[in-house]
This record gives C-alpha cells, structure tokens and sequence, in this order.
C-alpha cells in the first residue's frame, strides 16, 4: 500500500483508469507493487505465500473444509483484483497524454521508496526463509495455549 503513494505521487491521479504504461517511466515503483502485490495474492516466493499456507493447512488438521473453501474463493478473487491493478496501472495502453497530460516527471523520494524497498525485502525474505518465524510463531502458540510453565516460572520466584 505504501507504493500507492509514489503511484499516485506519479501519475497525479488516484483513477486506475487515467493510468497505463507506467513500467516504461517508474519500473522500480512497478517491481516493488508487484512484490506487494504477489505477496497479498498469496504467491511463492513471498511471505504472503507462507501466511496462506500454514493457515490452509491448519484448516485441513482442523476439518474446516467449509471455511478453506471460502478463503480460497477470496485468495482467488484477491488473485485476480491485484494482478488488474498491475495490468490496469503498468502494463496497460500508455494514458492519453492529450486527455490527461503528461507523467510527473518527479521521481519519488528516497524517503518514500525507503521504506517500500525494505518491506518488499522484507516480504521476499520471509517467504524464502520463513523456518524462524514459523519456530518462533510454534513457540508462542504453544505458551498461549499452555501457560503454566510461564506462571510457574513467574509465580515460583515471587513467592520465594
């Protein structure tokens, strides 16, 4: 979301529809939508991938095929809403100059495309090297579901 920020820094306009083309003029800002984009869909090698993964799988452990079928109705449709965006706003027809005039020919800041940059990263890395956080995630499940060692380890010392 943070690139539809330098999207519309860009292009003057928040209307998908007065947008097309836009690879040829910013395609770093079209690379990192992709990311987030492919991320959000749920696609490998992002760590949306892995989101929807590990919870599709706990739905099948848990029998909750009704509520898998439905969240798969939705990842299909987010699929489909995210990869238009992309299409309707990069790699479509240029926009008509004449109607719409000209892209900004300001580029966005690096204190805009920072942060952007560090969570497209980010999302690439979680989804290739996702085994610490599933760890981590395991452990933390396991506590919440099963607190006692966490009272006896707190309780044991303030009663001494």
């Amino acid at each position: 979301f943070l690139s539809s920020g330098a999207i519309i820094h860009h292009a003057g306009t928040r209307d998908m529809r007065k947008m097309g083309g836009m690879v040829d003029s910013t395609p770093m800002v079209a690379l990192l939508f992709l990311a987030g984009a492919m991320s959000i869909a749920g696609l490998p090698p992002t760590g949306g991938f892995i989101a929807k993964f590990v919870l599709f799988d706990a739905g099948i452990i848990g029998e909750y095929y009704f509520e898998i079928g439905i969240a798969l109705i939705f990842a299909i449709f987010t699929l489909f809403y995210m990869f238009r965006a992309w299409l309707l706003m990069f790699w479509g027809e240029k926009r008509d100059v004449e109607k719409y005039g000209e892209y900004s020919s300001h580029k966005a800041s690096p204190l805009i495309m920072a942060p952007i940059i560090v969570l497209a990263l980010s999302i690439i890395v979680f989804g290739l090297y996702a085994e610490p956080l599933i760890s981590l995630a395991t452990a933390t499940a396991e506590q919440i579901l099963d607190p006692q060692p966490y009272i006896d380890a707190v309780l044991t010392r303030v009663v001494r």
